[in-house]
């Protein structure tokens, strides 16, 4: 039961606890961080979402396919889509790293480049294992999302 529940909040992204860098790939989440989250007792199954239906909607655009194991290193992109015609608000964007929720959000600022919709981050590179990333922005009329990325590296 606790495995299933481990594994339903650990998570993939670019965004996020990640990294990027060299041709090797620069760690945004350190090994140490890594084995805390995936060993931590997890009390609730939290849901996150956004039950503002005029909040921005975030969307993981690449990597495409979370559902296969992904290699290091590999390109992350994250999309911010507003709604309601407000705009997303980028100086609320937050990342928060595994089971801890541990603030990534500087060491993945100064890896990711801003573009016109969204955050994109090359050569990003997580240690082995599963991870999650929670990702929050707010819109300039304050409407909050949140959206959890899980994924696994080989």
């Amino acid at each position: 039961m606790l495995d299933f529940a481990r594994s339903n909040l650990i998570f993939v992204c670019a965004a996020c606890a990640l990294s990027a860098g060299s041709a090797n790939g620069t760690a945004l989440v350190t090994e140490e961080e890594a084995t805390a989250s995936r060993e931590a007792v997890l009390m609730v199954n939290v849901a996150l979402g956004s039950a503002d239906l005029n909040a921005p909607v975030i969307e993981l655009v690449t990597p495409d396919n979370l559902a296969n194991p992904i290699k290091n290193p590999f390109l992350m992109e994250i999309t911010f889509v507003p709604k309601s015609g407000s705009i997303v608000d980028f100086s609320t964007f937050k990342a928060f790293y595994g089971a801890f929720k541990i603030d990534i959000t500087d060491r993945l600022m100064k890896q990711a480049t801003r573009t016109e919709k969204g955050l994109k981050l090359d050569n990003v590179s997580v240690p082995s294992g599963y991870h999650s990333i929670t990702l929050m922005v707010k819109d300039k009329d304050q409407h909050t999302v949140e959206k959890q990325i899980k994924f696994r590296v080989e």
